[in-house]
């Protein structure tokens, strides 16, 4: 029954006055040389039959590196878990 001591009780933990002042740091506020962004984009629509998606557009707006659709996936990567 050690642990019931620690129940109700405040407990100081290193990180707190860091994050507390502000100073926290989080992996968004890293920056490395040649670090890319990436943009996950979903159907605005529950349950639609994507027919075709247009990338031409996307592929030619400067500072776009790749534009990858589920299809160019296909046999390479597992299909991504949609469970919260």
């Amino acid at each position: 029954m050690p642990r019931l001591q620690w129940i109700g009780r405040p407990i100081k933990r290193r990180e707190d006055e860091r994050f507390l002042r502000g100073r926290g740091r989080y992996v968004d506020d890293l920056t490395i040389p040649g670090m890319l962004h990436m943009v996950v984009v979903r159907s605005s629509q529950a349950h639609a039959r994507l027919r075709h998606i247009r990338t031409d557009e996307a592929k030619g707006v400067p500072g776009i590196v790749g534009v990858v659709t589920a299809q160019d996936l296909l046999g390479k990567v597992r299909p991504m878990p949609l469970r919260a």
